[in-house]
């Protein structure tokens, strides 16, 4: 698939798509050079990778928060289950391990949490978004993109910072950002020969 195809079939920002015609020959060029926002989003496009690897590198944005959860045990349950089993490629057994740990209903785990029209923490909501990956195919990479975003604004919130601010996209974002593609370029081989919208 062609650089053009993929931006056109996935709508991806006219940005992006100027910055990748202008300095890709191939989707896979962009994937090895893209900056850190971008390579997520494209991670997370349906049919790039394969919903293991989605899975696993949800676990791993979880795992940020980790340290802003001490005295929260039953969602500490759910993140250490989450990165046990994520290797384990059986959705099945994701459900009833981290929905076991995690103690927590059926309801609330399928609940949309959208930030801006909810109080629940930046971090419980990482959790919540977390296993809904593990509870659903098909808003799996929503659910992923959640907690990518939601730990993101949790781990500003714990040092003070006011989100998207400068200071925010300077000192917050790239060192974790760095090392969530850092992860996806060397543990995950994406396909774009062919993907779906649907």
């Amino acid at each position: 698939m062609t650089i053009d195809e993929f931006c056109r079939r996935h709508n991806a920002c006219s940005e992006g798509r100027t910055w990748a015609a202008v300095h890709c020959r191939t989707m896979r060029e962009v994937w090895d050079t893209a900056r850190h926002t971008w390579l997520i989003w494209i991670a997370l496009t349906k049919g790039v990778l394969p919903d293991q690897d989605v899975r696993r590198f949800a676990a791993i944005c979880a795992a940020d928060v980790r340290p802003l959860l001490q005295k929260e045990d039953r969602l500490l349950d759910a993140i250490d289950m989450a990165e046990k089993l994520s290797n384990s490629g059986n959705a099945d057994e994701w459900v009833a391990e981290v929905f076991d740990s995690a103690n927590l209903r059926r309801k609330t785990m399928m609940r949309e949490l959208p930030i801006s029209k909810t109080k629940v923490p930046a971090a419980t909501a990482v959790c919540e978004a977390l296993i809904c990956c593990v509870m659903t195919d098909t808003r799996l990479r929503d659910c992923a993109s959640d907690v990518s975003g939601y730990s993101l604004i949790a781990l500003g919130k714990h040092r003070g910072y006011r989100m998207f601010t400068e200071a925010w996209d300077k000192e917050v974002c790239p060192t974790v950002l760095d090392r969530r593609v850092r992860w996806l370029r060397e543990n995950t081989k994406p396909n774009f020969k062919c993907t779906t919208t649907t």
